[in-house]
């Protein structure tokens, strides 16, 4: 099945070490040889129904109940629920009215969203979380962690914990940024919400991206 999000799979270094453990863990990471010498199993993502939109008092959301989250839409933006009939498998693209995408987002503002289950990355998840703790300066504040490449931090939603990450600005490409959270581990789900920043569009498209994430509710799931 071939997946266009806003990141396409050959557009970021990071991808080459997703691409050992599916590519619904997104996150940026520093892997040794033999972390990447475990076949992963690739992710379920949740079916085309699981995603609803939703109206309230003139704004739009985007609903996932199995996964417990609940995102506003940017105003002005459309929704495209994308996804395989053969698989079942779905996610949500949100978009900016003058977003242009060719495998990639080339212009414009835009957000990916994927629910799903996934083993391998909700343990890669929780390794990754315990790397960015270990790696942290106890005198370092708001909880970040810089290497050359990424930026990441351990962000948290509605108390539940997850991380945030942002990668190196590219002339070509542009700029990565997304967060990652288990929301059931029992059951292997996670979310991923990402974003690119293509050149020429950060100024406008980094205040919507944190606007995004800070009307972001996460609740807990039956």
């Amino acid at each position: 099945m071939k997946k266009s999000v806003l990141i396409s799979l050959s557009a970021i270094i990071i991808l080459a070490a997703v691409a050992a453990y599916g590519w619904f863990v997104w996150l940026p990471r520093e892997i040794t040889k033999e972390r990447i010498t475990k076949k992963a199993n690739p992710p379920v993502l949740f079916g085309k129904n699981d995603y609803q939109i939703v109206q309230k008092n003139g704004e739009t959301f985007i609903q996932i109940k199995k996964a417990g989250l609940r995102a506003k839409v940017p105003t002005g933006w459309h929704v495209e629920i994308k996804g395989d009939e053969v698989s079942k498998e779905y996610w949500v693209n949100l978009l900016s009215p003058d977003a242009e995408m060719f495998d990639v987002l080339t212009k414009g503002c835009g957000i990916s969203i994927m629910a799903g289950e996934n083993e391998e990355g909700v343990e890669e998840v929780e390794k990754e979380m315990t790397f960015i703790r270990n790696k942290i300066n106890p005198e370092e504040k708001n909880n970040n962690s810089i290497n050359k490449k990424y930026e990441f931090e351990l962000i948290s939603i509605n108390n539940r914990e997850g991380i945030k990450w942002l990668s190196q600005e590219r002339p070509n490409f542009g700029q990565a940024a997304g967060i990652n959270f288990i929301i059931d581990k029992k059951n292997n789900k996670l979310i991923n919400i990402s974003t690119v920043f293509p050149p020429g569009f950060k100024e406008k498209c980094t205040p919507i991206w944190d606007d995004f994430i800070k009307n972001i509710n996460i609740s807990k799931i039956n």
